[in-house]
């Protein structure tokens, strides 16, 4: 950009909040961010999935994402969890996200346990990389999303090795 206020958004959000006062002092009309004292920063640093094979993936984000093998905690029961964490970057996007993997056999699931959930995702939609762009469920929309800085590499190598994917209908992959 060619302004004085050049990449850092605290000084555009200060310059703006400036113009906002100069233009109205009643504080309704000024944009909420001016009207806020200092920013809150949220960040979203993991997730937790329940998973049938803890073990497998963390060797799938590993390989395929860049992931970093952080703990691997085996409880007396049969309880497993395996923390990974995602590839960290320098600049907006951040990165670092830390997934857990957790598989715990001898808590009380009922009939319909995560083994039974992955059967019926496998029997409702199989094979998910013919792009057909037809499925979509709120399972899929349910996601984590996370910066592939060479995306078109790990297309390649999920098709290479078989790898099941699908794409939206969208700009994405």
């Amino acid at each position: 950009n060619c302004s004085h206020l050049g990449n850092d958004t605290e000084r555009w959000v200060s310059y703006i909040c400036e113009e906002a006062h100069a233009k109205s002092a009643h504080p309704q009309m000024l944009p909420f961010r001016c009207r806020v004292p200092t920013v809150q920063k949220i960040k979203i640093w993991g997730h937790s999935y329940a998973s049938v094979d803890p073990e497998s993936s963390a060797r799938f984000v590993e390989k395929y994402f860049g992931a970093k093998r952080l703990k691997d905690i085996r409880g007396d029961c049969g309880a497993r969890e395996i923390e990974v964490q995602y590839p960290s970057f320098d600049d907006y996007r951040g990165g670092g996200l830390h997934i857990k993997f957790v598989n715990n056999p001898s808590k009380p699931a009922g009939k319909y346990d995560i083994a039974a959930f992955v059967k019926s995702m496998a029997l409702l939609y199989g094979n998910l990389s013919d792009n057909s762009g037809h499925h979509w469920n709120q399972f899929f929309d349910s996601h984590l999303g996370f910066y592939v800085p060479k995306v078109v590499g790990m297309v390649e190598a999920f098709m290479h090795d078989g790898v099941q994917f699908f794409t939206g209908l969208s700009s994405g992959l």
